[in-house]
């Protein structure tokens, strides 16, 4: 968030919410495959002491936290339409909610090994809201030229 709204900042001169919010979304969902990979590990990493944030939190809450990281993205992109309604295309970001939804509906019956697809399917979401949140940024500026 910093590198980016910073980078945005010595380019412009300026803040803007929507570059913000855009870099809050991003993050949020690289923050989720980081919870996700320590939550995978959660059994190993409290048997050898290994005091990461899913041994602290627990299984349920950092399910939790990992459902709150993997939504609030969609928050944040409405955060970027309601700072500069020019940027209504961002809501094609929402062709990835299904798979949100999917992975918080599974996650709680996967264990151990299988819980490697839960990490992969975080990842390939990530990289298609971005893709999609970078396309709709796009196609909003040469809409809007």
């Amino acid at each position: 968030m910093t590198a980016v709204c910073g980078t945005y900042y010595l380019q412009t001169q300026s803040f803007s919410l929507s570059c913000f919010f855009a870099s809050c979304s991003v993050g949020f969902l690289a923050t989720a495959v980081l919870v996700i990979n320590n939550y995978r590990d959660i059994v190993h990493d409290a048997s050898v002491k290994r005091m990461t944030l899913a041994v602290l939190l627990g299984p349920q809450k950092t399910r939790l936290l990992y459902t709150c990281l993997i939504l609030l993205p969609f928050m944040a992109c409405a955060g970027i339409i309601l700072s500069d309604l020019r940027l209504y295309p961002v809501t094609i970001v929402l062709l990835v909610l299904p798979k949100c939804l999917f992975l918080i509906k599974t996650l709680p019956r996967q264990q151990d090994e299988a819980l490697n697809a839960i990490l992969f399917s975080t990842v390939k979401l990530e990289l298609s809201f971005s893709s999609l949140l970078t396309v709709s940024v796009v196609a909003a500026s040469l809409l809007n030229f």
